[in-house]
């Protein structure tokens, strides 16, 4: 009970934007349920924070001492990797994590994001379409594939068959509608793409979803539009590195 008590002041400390208050509640949890997801959110604080260091230790200490939750904690690991940038450390993490974990989603996911990422394109499709034989009918990795395709390829009507089955196993999921936004977008109908992607950023107002609406709405002519999503998001994640490229790709 200490523990949730500690993990839910970090919460609200966190949402109040008093970074320094919720790092110091998260530390606390050193038990149960709530120890996990407490240093996840601690590493991503200390990684605001310019402690990069003190991210990457605070979650290698709790590994060590819970090799069961080695899976989670190798995912939160590789993302602040990726996010320093430090892409053969992550690859190598993930390799080792899933030589142990052969089959766990999350790291598989985290993997081809990562391959993505560092460029290799075909070896994040082959990834997810390695997944997606294992589950045919998983929308989470139809939608991986489709936007992949979408995104870092011109295989549009493709790429648009897997997002469509997708959505039709959950219209609601947001990651799903941007993404169908998104391949509207690249194959030039600008006015369904953005039917989709204000929907999307209705359900999450995640950076990425952002991102997408500000460039349709930017390359559609409503600059301010695009200006007001864009600068919106980012106060409120202002470490995207999403939200940072697009803005400086198109308003330079």
């Amino acid at each position: 009970y200490i523990s949730d008590g500690l993990f839910y002041l970090g919460s609200i400390a966190e949402l109040d934007g008093d970074l320094d208050s919720a790092a110091s509640f998260y530390s606390q949890v050193t038990s149960g349920d709530s120890l996990i997801p407490a240093r996840v959110r601690l590493s991503l604080i200390l990684y605001r924070l310019g402690k990069t260091d003190e991210a990457l230790s605070s979650l290698e200490q709790v590994a060590v001492r819970d090799p069961a939750a080695g899976a989670e904690l190798a995912a939160a690991r590789g993302e602040l990797l990726m996010r320093l940038e430090r892409f053969d450390e992550a690859l190598e993490l993930y390799d080792q994590e899933l030589q142990r974990f052969p089959d766990d989603e999350g790291l598989l996911y985290a993997r081809s994001f990562l391959y993505e990422r560092m460029g290799r394109v075909d070896d994040a499709l082959a990834e997810l379409e390695a997944m997606l034989e294992r589950n045919p009918d998983d929308p989470i990795a139809l939608n991986a594939l489709g936007y992949t395709l979408a995104d870092r390829t011109d295989r549009y009507e493709e790429a648009l068959d897997y997002i469509s089955r997708a959505y039709e196993k959950a219209p609601n999921n947001a990651a799903i509608v941007d993404s169908m936004g998104w391949i509207h977008f690249r194959m030039g109908d600008n006015e369904k793409a953005v039917e989709y992607l204000q929907r999307a950023w209705s359900l999450n107002r995640d950076p990425e979803i952002a991102a997408h609406l500000g460039e349709v709405l930017w390359t559609s002519g409503d600059r301010q539009g695009a200006e007001d999503i864009w600068f919106e998001s980012l106060s409120e994640n202002p470490e995207s590195r999403v939200l940072q490229q697009v803005i400086e790709r198109l308003m330079q």
